[in-house]
């Protein structure tokens, strides 16, 4: 007898109607059957706790009724009743995406991790107060300046770098509490709470009393390790993309620049868990690789360039066996295991360029060593700060990674992937778009948010930029040859409206030491022209980029967060209307509290999609990504 989902406590119209919508889109289920198993297994009455038994889903799953155990994890939770608006959302997602998995080819290792394992990280590890630092290698002195401060790019104490990047920004100063504060009360009250919890006199709302204690430091502690950027746009000042790769940097401390095994396999267990618990089946994850200055510090007294390739082989190697570890744990616990690959990210720091060209190199070196561990590797990005380091700075990496393409097999070969065009501050929105092209030009296989080619020029009128003089020129020339329909109104200080005489004019500038020119963006009567100049060349480079077949990765609410402002703002539907290849990512789904199911939910929200066109962008994910596009494998096996 099928089982009415009427009768079934503690779940609401909606989410039955909800429920009934998700069953009846699965082509290959008897839902009636799959409830009444359900029932008869008594996972309605459960207190589901991020555990699926094995057997349970070998109830509920036949070769005739399939049903994946991810998937069967987020519908048991949800009709448990235990399901909250993030489980909802992800169920939501699998009904109208009608796929069983999704991929995200665009996340970083460092902001990945969750809150609670980084809060849990920093009470074992940093200070004199610390709980277990032995676990971990060694104790955290976030007091030393040692730091990067992404507004001055010195070296300070981490308090200090986190109160510039959210005081008064995303919290106000009354209420911030400095992370080392918010750590020692967090270590004493869980000393307390365990101190209590194996003394069987003390009093059951005692113990209550100091888990929430510890509870509430967690929250206040998330506030800090999760970034969210002021709505108000007068509040907004253009340093976005620094204050949060400030908060980045606080995340990364614990998980990204670590060297100590026991933390590194941690932080992948907790990556691949939340990535197989919301039905996401492939992942590119970003790992930053080592700087001088930390494989020195790894290994003293070692040449750095010895030095690099060593800890290049140490991460990379443990990373590998993490990943594989990770996924015989999820199977043991009854999930689906996640097929993570890794891009190695380059520092994209002009000043530290002997740092970033060993970093290529090392990589480079390390599959050539290990030829056994290219599968988990398939890629290359240039992340970090993107102001003044335009992308011709970094051809030499760019041919490194080409070169070693060249002497091995299609099925170990490396995509590149590139940070462009998110955060242009120290150019305009033209010169944006010329370095856009410059990594097309480079060779690059896919391109990290590109907004600059599809954000509305509206957004800039009036406002003052400054620009790079040698960028100036090569705009001109540009203008010059490409014969645009549409002339840029002059909007650079004294500029001459025919671009050949302006040349001339700014060569002028150039000789007499000016490395700079300033200006507005058109407003009044010249806005329409300009809004209309800036929309043709946009669409000139996504009609490039739509010739070579390069996809755009955007992570929507990192997007909104660091430069848009308002998801009404996204570029997502001029790409989709321009026929751009787009696919939805998290970024660092740590540090912006979302997810997978999240980043598609609000995709289809801004960009108005249907069924087909969200399917699409799902598809494109995996189509997408390096494992396909680049090494010719098929993913398939993942989305029956």
């Amino acid at each position: 007898m099928a089982i009415n989902l009427d009768t079934i406590q503690y779940v609401s119209t909606a989410d039955r109607q909800l429920v009934e919508h998700f069953l009846n889109t699965q082509p290959h289920h008897n839902h009636d059957r799959i409830l009444e198993e359900a029932e008869y297994k008594g996972i309605f009455n459960r207190n589901i706790d991020h555990f699926v038994d094995e057997n349970d889903w070998q109830l509920i799953s036949t070769p005739n009724y399939p049903i994946s155990k991810s998937l069967f994890f987020w519908l048991a939770r949800f009709l448990s009743g235990a399901c909250d608006p993030d489980d909802r959302l992800r169920v939501q997602v699998m009904a109208n995406t009608n796929q069983k998995r999704l991929a995200d080819i665009h996340t970083h290792f460092g902001g990945n991790a969750s809150p609670e394992f980084i809060y849990n990280q920093a009470l074992d590890r940093v200070g004199p107060s610390a709980l277990n630092p032995n676990n971990w290698g060694e104790a955290i002195d976030i007091s030393a300046a040692v730091y990067t401060d992404y507004h001055t790019f010195q070296k300070r104490p981490l308090d200090d770098v986190i109160r510039d990047a959210v005081v008064n920004k995303t919290l106000p100063a009354e209420i911030f509490i400095p992370p080392s504060d918010l750590i020692r009360w967090g270590q004493e009250a869980k000393r307390q709470l365990n101190i209590a919890s194996q003394d069987g006199s003390i009093p059951e709302d005692t113990l209550d009393r100091y888990g929430a204690i510890l509870k509430r430091h967690l929250d206040d502690f998330a506030d800090i390790a999760t970034y969210r950027a002021p709505i108000n746009p007068e509040l907004r000042d253009g340093n976005e993309l620094a204050d949060f790769l400030g908060v980045y940097r606080f995340a990364s401390t614990f998980v990204e620049r670590e060297t100590n095994a026991n933390v590194f396999t941690a932080a992948i267990w907790d990556a691949m868990k939340n990535f197989s618990e919301q039905g996401v089946g492939y992942v590119e994850m970003r790992l930053a690789l080592p700087e001088i200055a930390q494989a020195t510090a790894a290994y003293p007294g070692v040449p750095p360039d010895i030095a690099v390739n060593t800890l290049v082989n140490d991460i990379y190697s443990r990373a590998a066996e993490a990943i594989q570890n990770a996924n015989k744990k999820l199977i043991a616990e009854g999930l689906d295991p996640v097929d993570l690959r890794l891009i190695a990210q380059i520092s994209r720091r002009a000043s530290r360029k002997p740092d970033n060209l060993l970093q290529a190199k090392a990589i480079v070196l390390f599959l050539e060593n290990h030829p056994e561990h290219a599968h988990w590797i398939v890629g290359i990005d240039g992340g970090s700060a993107e102001v003044n380091e335009p992308p011709q700075l970094y051809k030499e990496h760019f041919k490194i990674i080409q070169e070693y393409n060249h002497t091995v097999p299609s099925g170990q070969q490396l995509g590149i992937t590139w940070h462009q065009g998110e955060d242009f501050t120290d150019t305009n929105i033209f010169g944006a778009l010329l370095r856009l092209r410059d990594v097309v030009e480079m060779g690059a296989s896919r391109i990290g948010h590109a907004l600059a080619a599809g954000i509305d020029p509206l957004l800039y009128a009036l406002k003052p930029f400054t620009m790079p003089i040698d960028e100036y020129i090569r705009f001109l020339d540009d203008e010059m040859t490409q014969n645009y329909a549409t002339p840029v109104p002059p909007c650079v200080e004294g500029a001459l409206p025919n671009p050949k005489e302006e040349k001339e004019r700014v060569i002028t500038l150039k000789d007499a030491g000016f490395r700079w020119v300033a200006g507005h963006y058109p407003g009044g009567a010249e806005l329409e022209q300009f809004v209309t100049a800036v929309r043709e060349r946009q669409k000139f480079f996504l009609t490039m980029i739509n010739k070579r077949g390069i996809p755009i990765e955007l992570n929507p609410t990192s997007n909104m967060q660091i430069v848009t402002g308002s998801f009404d703002n996204h570029p997502l539907p001029f790409f989709l209307n321009e026929g751009a290849r787009i696919t939805i990512n998290t970024d660092d789904a740590g540090i912006f509290a979302t997810s997978s199911t999240k980043e598609l939910n609000i995709a289809q929200r801004i960009g108005g999609l249907d069924q087909t066109a969200l399917d699409a962008i799902v598809d494109e994910g995996f189509r997408s990504s390096f494992a396909v596009s680049v090494r010719g494998e098929s993913l398939e096996h993942l989305r029956d």
